[in-house]
Protein backbone atom coordinates (compact mmCIF):
# COMPACT_ATOMS: atom_id res chain seq x y z
CA UNK A 1 0.00 0.00 0.00
CA UNK A 2 1.28 3.23 -0.91
CA UNK A 3 2.24 5.75 1.80
CA UNK A 4 -0.29 8.05 3.33
CA UNK A 5 0.14 11.47 2.13
CA UNK A 6 -1.36 14.81 3.35
CA UNK A 7 -3.66 14.73 -0.45
CA UNK A 8 -4.91 11.01 0.70
CA UNK A 9 -5.78 12.03 4.26
CA UNK A 10 -7.38 15.96 2.90
CA UNK A 11 -9.69 13.66 0.22
CA UNK A 12 -10.92 11.50 2.72
CA UNK A 13 -11.94 14.34 5.04
CA UNK A 14 -13.17 16.36 2.16
CA UNK A 15 -15.74 12.76 1.54
CA UNK A 16 -16.71 12.86 4.43
CA UNK A 17 -17.85 16.17 5.15
CA UNK A 18 -20.16 15.98 2.00
CA UNK A 19 -22.57 13.73 4.36
CA UNK A 20 -25.71 15.58 5.93
CA UNK A 21 -26.18 16.21 9.49
CA UNK A 22 -28.60 13.62 11.09
CA UNK A 23 -31.64 15.27 12.92
CA UNK A 24 -33.14 13.64 15.67
CA UNK A 25 -36.33 15.67 16.72
CA UNK A 26 -35.24 18.79 18.16
CA UNK A 27 -31.64 17.41 18.73
CA UNK A 28 -28.99 17.32 15.95
CA UNK A 29 -25.73 15.03 15.76
CA UNK A 30 -22.52 16.41 14.10
CA UNK A 31 -21.39 14.01 11.84
CA UNK A 32 -17.38 12.88 12.87
CA UNK A 33 -14.12 12.67 12.04
CA UNK A 34 -14.50 8.02 12.15
CA UNK A 35 -11.27 7.95 10.11
CA UNK A 36 -8.56 8.99 12.69
CA UNK A 37 -7.28 6.02 14.20
CA UNK A 38 -4.95 7.75 16.99
CA UNK A 39 -8.02 7.67 20.01
CA UNK A 40 -9.19 11.35 18.92
CA UNK A 41 -12.68 11.58 17.36
CA UNK A 42 -13.87 15.27 16.60
CA UNK A 43 -16.35 16.86 14.50
CA UNK A 44 -15.40 16.76 10.66
CA UNK A 45 -15.46 20.63 10.24
CA UNK A 46 -13.34 20.80 12.96
CA UNK A 47 -10.79 18.33 11.48
CA UNK A 48 -10.92 19.88 8.56
CA UNK A 49 -10.06 22.79 9.66
CA UNK A 50 -7.32 21.81 11.85
CA UNK A 51 -5.22 20.06 9.50
CA UNK A 52 -5.59 23.03 7.04
CA UNK A 53 -4.05 25.08 9.39
CA UNK A 54 -1.74 22.41 10.10
CA UNK A 55 -0.71 21.74 6.73
CA UNK A 56 -0.69 25.85 5.69
CA UNK A 57 1.46 26.54 8.74
CA UNK A 58 3.93 24.00 7.22
CA UNK A 59 3.80 25.64 3.82
CA UNK A 60 4.05 28.60 5.01
CA UNK A 61 8.27 28.83 4.80
CA UNK A 62 8.97 28.99 1.25
CA UNK A 63 10.55 32.08 0.86
CA UNK A 64 12.50 31.51 3.91
CA UNK A 65 13.60 27.88 2.66
CA UNK A 66 14.43 29.72 -0.61
CA UNK A 67 16.43 32.04 0.70
CA UNK A 68 18.30 29.54 2.84
CA UNK A 69 19.20 27.29 -0.18
CA UNK A 70 21.04 30.27 -1.94
CA UNK A 71 22.79 30.74 1.46
CA UNK A 72 23.78 27.13 1.52
CA UNK A 73 25.06 27.42 -1.81
CA UNK A 74 27.54 30.48 -1.45
CA UNK A 75 28.97 28.45 1.70
CA UNK A 76 29.38 25.19 -0.34
CA UNK A 77 30.90 27.43 -3.29
CA UNK A 78 33.00 29.49 -1.06
CA UNK A 79 34.64 26.19 1.04
CA UNK A 80 35.14 24.42 -1.77
CA UNK A 81 36.66 27.17 -3.70
CA UNK A 82 38.92 28.39 -0.15
CA UNK A 83 39.65 24.30 1.09
CA UNK A 84 39.07 22.08 -1.68
CA UNK A 85 40.15 19.10 0.24
CA UNK A 86 37.43 19.15 2.79
CA UNK A 87 33.85 17.52 3.06
CA UNK A 88 31.41 20.18 4.46
CA UNK A 89 27.79 18.58 4.83
CA UNK A 90 24.21 21.08 5.74
CA UNK A 91 22.84 19.35 8.86
CA UNK A 92 20.07 20.57 10.89
CA UNK A 93 16.16 20.96 10.68
CA UNK A 94 16.79 22.93 7.09
CA UNK A 95 18.57 20.02 5.66
CA UNK A 96 16.39 17.45 7.32
CA UNK A 97 13.24 19.41 6.00
CA UNK A 98 11.69 19.90 9.51
CA UNK A 99 12.84 23.66 9.60
CA UNK A 100 10.82 26.84 10.95
CA UNK A 101 10.88 30.67 10.24
CA UNK A 102 13.86 31.30 12.75
CA UNK A 103 16.01 28.29 11.56
CA UNK A 104 19.36 29.07 10.09
CA UNK A 105 22.26 26.97 8.39
CA UNK A 106 23.90 24.51 10.29
CA UNK A 107 27.51 22.94 8.54
CA UNK A 108 29.66 19.98 9.80
CA UNK A 109 33.31 20.30 7.82
CA UNK A 110 36.06 17.39 7.89
CA UNK A 111 39.05 18.84 6.54
CA UNK A 112 42.32 16.72 6.40
CA UNK A 113 44.60 19.13 5.67
CA UNK A 114 43.78 20.63 9.12
CA UNK A 115 46.74 20.52 11.13
CA UNK A 116 45.87 22.49 14.05
CA UNK A 117 45.47 20.32 17.43
CA UNK A 118 41.93 21.21 18.86
CA UNK A 119 38.50 21.70 16.83
CA UNK A 120 38.78 25.82 18.05
CA UNK A 121 42.29 26.23 16.42
CA UNK A 122 41.29 24.57 13.30
CA UNK A 123 38.14 26.67 13.30
CA UNK A 124 40.18 30.11 14.13
CA UNK A 125 42.49 28.90 10.86
CA UNK A 126 39.62 28.14 8.02
CA UNK A 127 37.80 31.72 9.51
CA UNK A 128 41.02 33.67 8.84
CA UNK A 129 41.22 32.17 5.34
CA UNK A 130 37.79 33.27 4.78
CA UNK A 131 38.34 36.65 6.18
CA UNK A 132 41.12 37.21 4.19
CA UNK A 133 40.29 35.35 0.81
CA UNK A 134 36.51 35.50 0.33
CA UNK A 135 33.90 38.51 0.42
CA UNK A 136 30.44 36.58 0.63
CA UNK A 137 30.57 37.03 4.28
CA UNK A 138 30.60 39.77 6.36
CA UNK A 139 30.78 38.48 10.13
CA UNK A 140 32.89 35.64 11.11
CA UNK A 141 33.19 34.54 14.50
CA UNK A 142 34.48 31.08 16.40
CA UNK A 143 32.44 30.31 19.85
CA UNK A 144 34.13 28.69 21.97
CA UNK A 145 32.58 25.24 24.47
CA UNK A 146 32.71 21.84 24.06
CA UNK A 147 31.89 21.74 20.27
CA UNK A 148 33.51 25.40 18.71
CA UNK A 149 31.00 26.80 16.03
CA UNK A 150 32.28 28.88 13.41
CA UNK A 151 29.46 31.85 12.75
CA UNK A 152 29.27 33.05 9.94
CA UNK A 153 26.77 35.69 8.23
CA UNK A 154 26.25 35.66 4.27
CA UNK A 155 26.22 39.52 2.61
CA UNK A 156 22.98 38.32 0.13
CA UNK A 157 20.95 37.27 1.29
CA UNK A 158 21.69 37.49 4.69
CA UNK A 159 21.83 34.24 6.25
CA UNK A 160 23.17 33.36 9.45
CA UNK A 161 25.12 30.08 9.58
CA UNK A 162 26.83 27.54 11.86
CA UNK A 163 29.81 25.50 10.66
CA UNK A 164 31.14 22.64 13.47
CA UNK A 165 34.36 20.63 12.40
CA UNK A 166 34.80 17.02 13.29
CA UNK A 167 31.32 16.31 14.36
CA UNK A 168 30.13 13.50 12.60
CA UNK A 169 27.00 13.15 15.26
CA UNK A 170 24.88 16.08 13.78
CA UNK A 171 25.08 14.39 9.95
CA UNK A 172 23.25 10.87 11.53
CA UNK A 173 20.61 12.71 13.00
CA UNK A 174 20.08 14.67 9.81
CA UNK A 175 19.66 11.59 7.71
CA UNK A 176 17.38 10.03 10.27
CA UNK A 177 14.66 13.00 10.40
CA UNK A 178 14.79 13.43 6.37
CA UNK A 179 14.11 9.93 5.86
CA UNK A 180 11.18 9.78 8.18
CA UNK A 181 10.12 12.55 6.42
CA UNK A 182 9.99 10.56 3.46
CA UNK A 183 8.32 7.79 5.04
CA UNK A 184 5.00 9.83 5.73
CA UNK A 185 4.37 13.72 4.66
CA UNK A 186 2.71 14.22 7.73
CA UNK A 187 5.85 14.08 9.95
CA UNK A 188 7.75 17.14 8.90
CA UNK A 189 4.47 19.14 8.74
CA UNK A 190 3.74 18.12 12.35
CA UNK A 191 6.97 18.81 13.07
CA UNK A 192 7.21 21.56 11.88
CA UNK A 193 3.91 22.69 13.77
CA UNK A 194 5.50 21.28 17.11
CA UNK A 195 8.78 22.72 17.31
CA UNK A 196 6.87 26.07 16.57
CA UNK A 197 5.26 25.65 19.80
CA UNK A 198 7.44 24.72 21.78
CA UNK A 199 10.09 27.43 21.03
CA UNK A 200 6.91 30.06 21.69
CA UNK A 201 6.07 28.39 24.78
CA UNK A 202 9.39 27.89 26.38
CA UNK A 203 9.36 24.05 26.21
CA UNK A 204 12.93 24.13 23.48
CA UNK A 205 15.06 26.17 25.78
CA UNK A 206 18.05 24.12 26.44
CA UNK A 207 19.86 27.02 27.49
CA UNK A 208 17.70 27.36 30.46
CA UNK A 209 17.63 23.64 30.81
CA UNK A 210 14.33 22.18 29.46
CA UNK A 211 14.14 20.46 25.78
CA UNK A 212 16.32 20.79 22.91
CA UNK A 213 15.32 20.66 19.22
CA UNK A 214 16.18 17.15 18.26
CA UNK A 215 14.72 15.77 21.61
CA UNK A 216 11.26 17.27 20.12
CA UNK A 217 11.57 15.92 16.70
CA UNK A 218 12.41 12.34 18.65
CA UNK A 219 9.24 12.28 21.05
CA UNK A 220 6.83 13.01 17.65
CA UNK A 221 9.00 9.96 16.18
CA UNK A 222 7.97 7.91 19.21
CA UNK A 223 4.54 8.91 19.32
CA UNK A 224 3.98 8.11 15.66
CA UNK A 225 5.59 4.59 16.22
CA UNK A 226 4.32 3.85 19.21
CA UNK A 227 1.62 6.02 20.53
CA UNK A 228 -1.40 5.31 17.50
CA UNK A 229 -2.16 1.75 16.37
CA UNK A 230 -1.34 1.32 13.40
CA UNK A 231 1.78 3.00 13.70
CA UNK A 232 2.39 6.07 11.11
CA UNK A 233 6.16 5.54 11.34
CA UNK A 234 8.28 2.27 11.26
CA UNK A 235 11.47 1.56 13.05
CA UNK A 236 13.27 2.50 10.02
CA UNK A 237 16.75 0.97 12.71
CA UNK A 238 14.94 -2.24 13.02
CA UNK A 239 14.48 -2.67 9.64
CA UNK A 240 17.60 -1.49 8.00
CA UNK A 241 20.26 -2.60 10.84
CA UNK A 242 22.88 -1.30 8.56
CA UNK A 243 22.01 1.96 9.89
CA UNK A 244 23.01 1.81 12.80
CA UNK A 245 26.61 1.03 11.94
CA UNK A 246 29.43 3.32 10.19
CA UNK A 247 28.22 4.67 6.68
CA UNK A 248 28.28 7.77 4.06
CA UNK A 249 25.47 9.72 4.71
CA UNK A 250 26.35 12.20 0.97
CA UNK A 251 27.08 15.59 0.59
CA UNK A 252 23.57 16.85 2.54
CA UNK A 253 21.02 16.30 -0.08
CA UNK A 254 19.80 13.09 1.16
CA UNK A 255 18.56 11.63 -2.02
CA UNK A 256 20.99 8.60 -2.67
CA UNK A 257 18.53 6.29 -1.00
CA UNK A 258 14.87 5.46 -2.24
CA UNK A 259 13.49 4.44 0.97
CA UNK A 260 9.77 3.55 -0.15
CA UNK A 261 11.19 1.48 -2.67
CA UNK A 262 13.71 -0.51 0.11
CA UNK A 263 10.71 -0.53 2.34
CA UNK A 264 8.42 -2.17 -0.07
CA UNK A 265 11.24 -4.59 -1.37
CA UNK A 266 10.84 -5.70 2.72
CA UNK A 267 7.41 -6.02 2.70
CA UNK A 268 6.90 -3.28 5.29
CA UNK A 269 3.41 -1.83 5.19
CA UNK A 270 2.90 1.83 4.69
CA UNK A 271 0.02 3.93 4.78
CA UNK A 272 -2.01 1.71 6.70
CA UNK A 273 -3.40 4.79 9.50
CA UNK A 274 -5.45 7.07 7.98
CA UNK A 275 -5.55 9.66 10.83
CA UNK A 276 -5.65 13.69 9.60
CA UNK A 277 -2.53 15.80 10.63
CA UNK A 278 -5.14 17.40 12.51
CA UNK A 279 -6.33 14.56 14.40
CA UNK A 280 -2.43 13.64 14.77
CA UNK A 281 -1.61 16.82 16.19
CA UNK A 282 -4.22 16.86 19.10
CA UNK A 283 -3.32 13.20 19.59
CA UNK A 284 0.34 14.16 19.98
CA UNK A 285 -0.13 16.76 23.10
CA UNK A 286 -2.75 14.25 24.79
CA UNK A 287 -0.10 11.25 24.72
CA UNK A 288 2.93 13.18 26.42
CA UNK A 289 0.59 15.31 28.74
CA UNK A 290 -0.30 12.01 30.68
CA UNK A 291 3.15 10.39 29.77
CA UNK A 292 4.78 8.77 32.98
CA UNK A 293 8.28 10.51 32.01
CA UNK A 294 9.51 9.33 35.95
CA UNK A 295 9.17 5.59 35.45
CA UNK A 296 9.33 5.26 31.75
CA UNK A 297 12.09 5.83 29.05
CA UNK A 298 11.85 6.49 25.39
CA UNK A 299 14.01 4.83 22.95
CA UNK A 300 13.59 5.70 19.32
CA UNK A 301 16.28 2.88 17.98
CA UNK A 302 14.17 0.27 20.04
CA UNK A 303 11.12 1.81 18.91
CA UNK A 304 9.70 1.69 21.97
CA UNK A 305 9.25 3.13 25.89
CA UNK A 306 11.01 1.02 28.45
CA UNK A 307 10.52 0.83 32.77
CA UNK A 308 13.84 2.69 34.09
CA UNK A 309 15.59 0.20 36.14
CA UNK A 310 18.14 1.13 38.35
CA UNK A 311 20.35 -1.52 40.12
CA UNK A 312 21.23 -1.41 44.63
CA UNK A 313 23.40 1.54 43.91
CA UNK A 314 21.15 3.59 41.37
CA UNK A 315 23.10 2.75 38.56
CA UNK A 316 21.02 2.50 35.65
CA UNK A 317 20.50 -1.15 33.95
CA UNK A 318 19.09 -2.56 30.64
CA UNK A 319 20.65 0.41 28.52
CA UNK A 320 19.13 3.43 30.45
CA UNK A 321 21.29 6.27 29.97
CA UNK A 322 23.05 8.44 32.90
CA UNK A 323 20.96 11.40 34.14
CA UNK A 324 17.57 9.64 33.61
CA UNK A 325 15.41 11.05 36.54
CA UNK A 326 13.24 13.38 34.48
CA UNK A 327 12.58 12.68 30.94
CA UNK A 328 14.45 10.48 28.82
CA UNK A 329 15.00 10.26 25.10
CA UNK A 330 17.74 8.31 24.20
CA UNK A 331 20.44 8.94 21.26
CA UNK A 332 19.49 6.70 18.42
CA UNK A 333 22.81 5.90 17.50
CA UNK A 334 25.80 6.75 20.17
CA UNK A 335 27.16 2.86 21.39
CA UNK A 336 27.25 4.35 25.12
CA UNK A 337 23.68 5.01 26.06
CA UNK A 338 23.45 9.11 25.75
CA UNK A 339 19.95 11.15 27.21
CA UNK A 340 19.48 13.51 24.57
CA UNK A 341 16.75 14.75 26.91
CA UNK A 342 19.76 15.44 29.93
CA UNK A 343 19.63 18.99 29.63
CA UNK A 344 16.25 18.89 31.16
CA UNK A 345 17.18 17.62 35.02
CA UNK A 346 14.62 19.29 37.37
CA UNK A 347 11.26 17.65 38.51
CA UNK A 348 9.02 21.03 38.68
CA UNK A 349 10.31 21.48 35.10
CA UNK A 350 9.04 18.57 33.72
CA UNK A 351 5.95 18.81 35.59
CA UNK A 352 5.88 22.73 33.47
CA UNK A 353 6.54 21.09 30.20
CA UNK A 354 3.77 18.71 30.69
CA UNK A 355 0.78 21.40 31.76
CA UNK A 356 2.01 22.96 28.52
CA UNK A 357 1.05 19.90 26.72
CA UNK A 358 -2.25 19.65 28.12
CA UNK A 359 -3.22 23.19 27.67
CA UNK A 360 -2.16 22.94 23.71
CA UNK A 361 -4.61 20.13 23.65
CA UNK A 362 -7.29 21.77 25.66
CA UNK A 363 -6.70 24.75 23.09
CA UNK A 364 -7.15 22.16 20.22
CA UNK A 365 -10.24 20.59 21.93
CA UNK A 366 -11.96 23.67 22.65
CA UNK A 367 -11.07 26.17 19.73
CA UNK A 368 -10.33 23.94 16.77
CA UNK A 369 -7.25 26.01 16.07
CA UNK A 370 -3.10 25.62 16.39
CA UNK A 371 -2.32 26.34 19.71
CA UNK A 372 -0.17 29.07 18.82
CA UNK A 373 -0.19 32.60 20.78
CA UNK A 374 -0.34 34.19 17.36
CA UNK A 375 -2.30 33.98 14.57
CA UNK A 376 -1.34 32.01 10.97
CA UNK A 377 -2.05 35.44 9.53
CA UNK A 378 -0.19 37.26 11.88
CA UNK A 379 2.78 34.96 11.85
CA UNK A 380 2.45 35.73 7.40
CA UNK A 381 2.28 39.44 8.29
CA UNK A 382 5.44 39.63 10.53
CA UNK A 383 7.56 37.12 7.98
CA UNK A 384 6.45 39.70 4.87
CA UNK A 385 7.15 42.86 7.01
CA UNK A 386 10.75 40.80 8.07
CA UNK A 387 11.75 39.90 4.74
CA UNK A 388 11.48 43.72 3.65
CA UNK A 389 13.67 44.77 6.32
CA UNK A 390 16.06 42.30 5.78
CA UNK A 391 16.57 43.19 1.63
CA UNK A 392 16.77 46.92 3.05
CA UNK A 393 19.59 45.84 5.36
CA UNK A 394 21.28 43.57 2.55
CA UNK A 395 20.83 47.51 0.75
CA UNK A 396 22.43 49.05 3.31
CA UNK A 397 25.79 46.50 3.79
CA UNK A 398 26.56 46.70 0.05
CA UNK A 399 26.20 50.86 0.17
CA UNK A 400 28.54 50.70 2.99
CA UNK A 401 30.72 48.55 1.21
CA UNK A 402 31.04 50.48 -1.81
CA UNK A 403 31.58 53.83 0.77
CA UNK A 404 34.82 52.02 2.31
CA UNK A 405 36.07 51.05 -1.06
CA UNK A 406 35.85 54.33 -2.23
CA UNK A 407 37.77 56.04 0.84
CA UNK A 408 39.98 53.09 0.41
CA UNK A 409 40.87 53.95 -2.64
CA UNK A 410 41.14 58.23 -1.90
CA UNK A 411 43.31 57.89 1.29
CA UNK A 412 45.31 54.95 0.58
CA UNK A 413 43.56 53.45 4.10
CA UNK A 414 40.33 53.15 6.31
CA UNK A 415 39.29 56.91 6.62
CA UNK A 416 35.86 56.51 8.99
CA UNK A 417 34.07 58.58 10.59
CA UNK A 418 31.41 56.08 12.11
CA UNK A 419 30.69 56.57 15.90
CA UNK A 420 31.15 52.80 16.34
CA UNK A 421 34.50 52.82 14.54
CA UNK A 422 37.90 52.31 16.73
CA UNK A 423 40.30 52.18 13.82
CA UNK A 424 40.91 48.70 13.84
CA UNK A 425 38.55 45.49 13.01
CA UNK A 426 36.69 44.74 16.13
CA UNK A 427 36.09 41.00 16.78
CA UNK A 428 31.81 40.67 16.30
CA UNK A 429 30.61 40.01 19.42
CA UNK A 430 26.69 38.36 18.42
CA UNK A 431 25.29 39.05 21.38
CA UNK A 432 26.12 42.79 20.88
CA UNK A 433 23.83 45.32 18.93
CA UNK A 434 25.14 47.09 16.29
CA UNK A 435 23.46 50.87 14.92
CA UNK A 436 23.21 50.34 11.29
CA UNK A 437 24.56 53.58 9.66
CA UNK A 438 24.93 54.34 6.04
CA UNK A 439 28.35 56.72 6.18
CA UNK A 440 26.96 58.97 3.92
CA UNK A 441 23.55 59.97 5.43
CA UNK A 442 24.59 59.04 9.34
CA UNK A 443 21.21 57.06 9.32
CA UNK A 444 20.36 55.08 12.03
CA UNK A 445 17.65 52.24 12.68
CA UNK A 446 17.34 49.31 14.56
CA UNK A 447 18.82 45.94 13.17
CA UNK A 448 15.94 44.24 11.67
CA UNK A 449 17.47 40.78 13.35
CA UNK A 450 16.57 42.77 16.68
CA UNK A 451 13.07 44.12 15.92
CA UNK A 452 11.49 40.96 14.44
CA UNK A 453 13.30 38.27 17.13
CA UNK A 454 10.32 36.51 18.95
CA UNK A 455 9.62 38.18 21.97
CA UNK A 456 8.45 35.79 24.30
CA UNK A 457 5.48 36.06 26.34
CA UNK A 458 5.66 34.27 29.45
CA UNK A 459 2.13 34.56 31.20
CA UNK A 460 3.44 32.39 34.50
CA UNK A 461 7.23 32.34 35.17
CA UNK A 462 9.40 29.11 34.18
CA UNK A 463 10.66 27.46 37.36
CA UNK A 464 13.98 28.66 38.31
CA UNK A 465 17.34 27.09 37.85
CA UNK A 466 18.33 25.77 41.02
CA UNK A 467 21.97 25.25 41.68
CA UNK A 468 23.68 21.89 41.13
CA UNK A 469 24.84 20.30 44.63
CA UNK A 470 28.29 18.32 44.75
CA UNK A 471 28.93 16.00 47.67
CA UNK A 472 32.08 17.88 47.05
CA UNK A 473 30.43 20.98 48.84
CA UNK A 474 30.12 18.98 52.19
CA UNK A 475 32.77 18.23 54.79
CA UNK A 476 32.81 14.80 55.39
Amino acid sequence: MAPQTTANVSASISKSAQSPLIKSGQQRKVAMAKHNMCGIEMPLWKDKKLSQETESFSASGAAHRQKLAEGARIVLDEMKAHFPESKVTMTGSSAAGVDIATSDLDFTMKDPTRLEETKFEKLMAIRNVLREKSTAFEKLFVTKGHTPVLQLVTKVPRVEIDVTIDNETPIRNTHLLANYGKVDARFPQLCRVIKHWAAETGVEDSRNERLNSFSVCLLLIHYLQSGVTPAVLPNLQAIFPEYNGEYEVGTGAFQDWDLLKELEGRGVPLGQNTSSVGALLQGFFKFYATFDFKNQWISIKRGTALEKKRDDQENPLEGLPDKNWCLVVEDPFLETPWNCGRTLQQMDTLERVQEEFRLAEEIIRQSHRLPFKKSIQLLRIEAEGRAKDMEIEEVESFLRSLEISRQLEESGGIQDNWDNWSGEQKEWNPNEEEPIMCPSTRIERQRPGSFWEEKKTVYRPWPEIRPKVSFDDFDV
